[in-house]
């Protein structure tokens, strides 16, 4: 090794071509027969001649086994270049490895604990149960990792990146994320499920587009933090102070938020956000209250006077003036059993009508003008209908032109909306009429949600459940 090296003259191995894929060859022959004790000594020794630190000389170790190699008590290894290097067990605990690269590295299980990575990139590398506690990763890099089961108990981690990132049951217990104010860095697109981040303090943290169902933010400190359109379904809030986070298009559908902090005591909530979420269907508010669920457009069970209710001047339908019925009182609630379904419903139906009959609702979408223009704005329909009705979803401009229709909805319907929509409408179409038995609607739900890109994620909407 040491004679192909003084071929080279003193320079890197990269000016000669030839000698650089020798080396790389003779070393990962080497590293395979040494074992981890004597690839320590090899790999400190390609590190002091200048050969594994990062840029266009660095040694490519792509696929080398590294397992179990174990550099605690070496000097620091600032800037080294392991990427794409199979370091299953390997221990880091303690070691400086700030600006390394260890892009598509193999770190299952691997030990950083203690420390020092300080704009260390990990991006693409697999880090399943890897151990960062007590670590510095300020300014690090993880994109598209896979880091499920990883702990960073008291992490400090200011203005590091995770995007796309698979971080389910991960463990931030105790961790200092705290970021700037006006930051690109943070948890983006990124799946949290089921994580862990009690008495962490994330002040001004950006969450942004991230699957985090029954994430524990118990007693975490959330001040400033940018929770945008996530799915928090499920999470616990248990004495967490949120002041001035900003919750916009969040689903907190499930949560617990009973006990949150706004304005610096526990049980102030009415200094929160909560308004700017996508919903909070049957989350535990304060005093016991039980979050609303979205509203459904059409719903016939439990109106009044089911047995014959014409949809006039006592309906709440027909005094909606998002809702347009042609002709005007051809609609009724009617209580009947229904043969292919099997089962007794209050249903809507035309009556006495040869020539289809509609209802109309027009839907405005100002409040999703930022996430239609993120294209993260999709737009779900849940319908019950019969064979003779149905469902459709027409998108529209701000100059009300048509950008489309769907086709026939029967049951359910998702598409992401165009980028110009403003505005929808719904259309119950009765088209045959004189079929009595199949022309009737039992509900309508419009749902617009959030389009998440995480990876793995199963969305917990609780209209999906």
């Amino acid at each position: 090794m040491g004679e192909l090296m003084l071929k080279t003259n003193e320079k890197p191995l990269s000016s000669n071509p030839i000698i650089f894929s020798l080396v790389r060859a003779k070393t990962l022959n080497v590293i395979e027969q040494i074992g981890p004790i004597r690839t320590v000594y090899l790999l400190m020794f390609l590190y002091g001649a200048g050969q594994l630190s990062i840029g266009e000389n660095s040694l490519d170790l792509t696929e080398a086994r590294l397992d179990n190699i174990d550099l605690r008590n070496q000097r620091n290894l600032v800037k080294i270049f392991l990427n794409g290097a199979h370091l299953h067990d390997a221990l880091f605990i303690g070691q400086n490895i700030s600006y390394g690269n260890f892009t598509n590295a193999y770190l299952y299980r691997a030990n950083f604990s203690g420390s020092t990575c300080i704009g260390t990139i990990f991006n693409g590398a697999y880090l399943f149960e890897a151990d960062f506690s007590y670590s510095n990763i300020r300014s690090a890099s993880f994109i598209e990792v896979d880091m499920r089961r990883a702990t960073f108990y008291k992490t400090i981690g200011k203005n590091t990146h995770f995007q796309f990132t698979r971080m389910q049951e991960t463990n931030f217990s105790d961790a200092v994320f705290d970021c700037t104010q006006i930051n690109t860095r943070g948890f983006f697109g990124s799946n949290l499920a089921v994580s862990d981040f009690r008495r962490a303090r994330l002040l001004q943290c950006q969450f942004v587009y991230c699957n985090i169902t029954q994430i524990d933010f118990s007693a975490t400190d959330l001040r400033r933090a940018n929770l945008t359109a996530s799915i928090i379904s499920y999470g616990l809030f248990d004495n967490a102070v949120l002041g001035s986070a900003i919750l916009w298009a969040t689903n907190l559908s499930y949560a617990n938020v009973s006990t949150v902090q706004c304005s610096g005591s526990v049980g102030n909530i009415s200094l929160c956000l909560f308004k700017q979420a996508l919903t909070l269907e049957n989350a535990q508010m304060q005093n016991q209250l039980i979050g609303a669920p979205p509203a459904s457009l059409l719903y016939g069970e439990g109106r009044l006077h089911c047995a014959l209710s014409v949809l006039g001047d006592t309906s709440l339908i027909a005094n909606d003036s998002r809702w347009k019925i042609s002709p005007a009182n051809s609609i009724f609630n009617e209580y009947r059993f229904l043969n292919d379904k099997k089962l007794n419903a209050c249903i809507f139906t035309p009556i006495n009508q040869t020539n289809q009959v509609e209802m109309n609702h027009y839907v405005d979408l100002n409040i999703y003008k930022t996430l239609i223009q993120a294209r993260r704005a999709k737009a779900t329909v849940m319908c019950h209908v019969g064979y003779s009705t149905r469902v459709i979803i027409t998108q529209y401009d701000e100059n009300n032109k048509s950008l489309g229709s769907s086709e026939s909805i029967q049951y359910r319907w998702s598409e992401l909306l165009k980028l110009s929509t403003t505005s929808l409408k719904l259309s119950v179409q009765f088209y045959n009429p004189i079929d009595h038995d199949q022309s009737w609607c039992r509900y309508v739900h419009l749902h617009v949600e959030v389009d998440f890109k995480t990876p793995d994620s199963q969305l917990l909407y609780p209209w999906e459940i």
